[in-house]
């Protein structure tokens, strides 16, 4: 079986196939846009991954009226891999989709039909992802509400002619490589019971992103290889989120299909991989170089300087012309790498290609290697997360007292990371705000906005409901972010008097529109919405704090 790799891509990213932002380029605009490739490049997309885009009912009528190849005039034939989106789904249980005609009772048949109507070749169908750590009894409810959406996915699917029926991914999900193991052998068998197995041409292994994001690699071989051990022979085993120097490992493990979404992610924070030690150098890092460490008609004839320049404020450009070229180098470096690990594997040299890499590479992590990288990432476990409800914490029927000698208040949004204060987004505000205010930094008020519980004062990020629940806003979930409004003024109306000095730092879109809907009749808050604006805030609390008295200063 021929490996497959997928670059994910939004389609849908606003209400006509032009583009938007980086996405303009990407797809499109420039001559190595990912639709203008020959070979066509297959790709994959996520069926609500219009949700990121704001898109309204009605234009996504628009899109969902043909399929997504026929809304873009570059003729683009490569296949077309259309995921569930579920991650979405489980980090917002409460997201409501029935206005864009997708029923809470039907779920897995209304993700279906979106994908149908996307034109999708393939499918992997609607899952709920089990991140490391999670609660037991949480991960067994979550593996039930997947196998189940998975059988009705499939008797669908049987109802389809032939010619309207896509391949099909199953997607399989567990706590360790063994209960993987066993819940992909269970999945198989209930499909077989059913006599759908023939709709089957795969299964789809999830939740290892988390794996390889901390660098556990040696996890990441272990659960495809646990899978390998129960899936017959000649169905695809899909390994979502890995790109990379772990594909080939990977590879000779038994996966065949690969996607990414690493390439655009890491452009958009300024990243940019050395084709040749693999390195994430950052932007900023290479400001003082004249040329980028590559031959790629991307790189040829750019300078990192001018670049850095662009994207730091320092001349006039696009910034999202920038992220885009970053975007499509990482992906060719990632390309680059799987189809080197491709021809190795077809050649039947795969474990010597492997043994080349490492002796090319000498500071290559190896599945199993123990790895910590302060600078890049700094590896916080999930533990024991569990399914949590609004009512598990509300500060409104709490007894709590602020110190009364705190007269800032700060409102941040909250963190994956749990406790809150771990995370590095939170770190780098508070280590901005101790190198200006010394002492002063004892007279603020922390208060993070949870998604699922609203204001969270920083004494309570200890506790259970608190660190055990992972959740994240979603701009679309309007009853959300009125609940979290709604909480939000009954702080102000309880404390606001408390704190003469009031500011936020929300550069989270849906966190920031229920801050403001919460906040609407509190006219001395000062809202700060972008990174950029970190040294401002810095100022603003420092100048107002060291005034007597309190108080904004003019």
């Amino acid at each position: 079986m021929e490996p497959v790799f997928y670059p994910a891509v939004d389609f849908i990213n606003g209400r006509v196939p032009k583009g938007t932002g980086v996405w303009r380029d990407l797809l499109g605009d420039h001559p190595l846009g990912l639709l203008n490739r020959n070979p066509p490049l297959p790709l994959l997309t996520s069926a609500l991954h219009f949700l990121n885009h704001r898109i309204s009912p009605m234009a996504l009528s628009h899109w969902r009226s043909k399929p997504l190849r026929e809304h873009y005039p570059q003729g683009w034939t490569g296949e077309l891999f259309v995921d569930s989106g579920g991650f979405m789904l489980i980090m917002d249980p409460y997201l409501d989709l029935s206005r864009y005609g997708i029923q809470s009772d039907r779920l897995p048949e209304g993700i279906l039909e979106l994908q149908l109507d996307y034109g999708a070749d393939r499918i992997a169908s609607l899952d709920w992802p089990i991140p490391p750590g999670l609660d037991p009894e949480e991960a067994k409810r979550r593996q039930r509400l997947t196998l189940e959406a998975t059988l009705r996915t499939g008797r669908r699917l049987a109802e389809l002619p032939p010619h309207r029926r896509p391949k099909w991914l199953v997607p399989v999900h567990g706590l360790d490589p063994d209960d993987l193991a066993q819940f992909t052998q269970n999945t198989l068998n209930a499909l077989k019971a059913e006599g759908l197995i023939e709709f089957v041409d795969g299964v789809a292994v999830g939740s290892l992103v988390p794996r390889r994001l901390r660098y556990l690699y040696g996890e990441v071989v272990a659960f495809i290889r646990a899978v390998r051990r129960v899936v017959p022979e000649g169905m695809r085993i899909h390994a979502f989120g890995m790109s990379g120097l772990i594909v080939p490992f990977l590879m000779a493990e038994g996966a065949t299909s690969f996607d990414a979404t690493s390439y655009i992610k890491n452009a958009i924070y300024g990243i940019y991989i050395h084709p040749k030690t693999y390195a994430r150098i950052r932007l900023f890092e290479m400001k003082d170089w004249d040329r980028y460490p590559c031959d790629c008609p991307i790189c040829v004839g750019r300078s990192p300087r001018e670049d850095a320049a662009i994207v730091y404020g320092k001349t006039k450009g696009s910034i999202s012309s920038i992220y885009s070229l970053l975007a499509i180098h990482n992906l060719e470096v990632d390309l680059d790498i799987f189809r080197k690990s491709k021809e190795a594997l077809l050649a039947g040299e795969i474990n010597r290609f492997l043994v080349e890499l490492t002796l090319r590479l000498p500071n290559l992590i190896l599945p199993g290697t123990p790895f910590r990288s302060p600078k890049l990432f700094e590896a916080t476990p999930i533990r024991g997360v569990r399914q949590h409800t609004p009512d598990d914490y509300d500060l409104r029927k709490r007894n709590w007292n602020p110190n009364p000698k705190k007269r800032c208040v700060l409102f941040v949004p909250c963190s994956k990371q749990k406790p809150y204060t771990s995370s590095q987004s939170f770190k780098k505000v508070w280590r901005a705000l101790t190198r200006e205010l010394g002492g002063w930094i004892d007279e603020i008020q922390v208060v993070f906005i949870s998604g699922l519980y609203g204001p969270v004062p920083i004494e309570d990020v200890h506790e259970d409901p608190i660190v055990s629940y992972d959740f994240l806003l979603h701009p679309a979930d309007k009853e959300g972010i009125d609940r979290i409004a709604e909480r939000i003024a009954a702080f102000w109306e309880k404390y606001g008097h408390l704190f003469p000095i009031k500011v936020a730092f929300c550069p989270i879109y849906a966190y920031r529109q229920a801050l403001k809907k919460g906040s609407k009749n509190v006219k001395d808050l000062l809202i700060f919405q972008k990174w950029k604006d970190l040294p401002d805030l810095v100022q603003t609390i420092y100048f107002n704090l060291t005034q007597t008295g309190g108080g904004y200063g003019h």
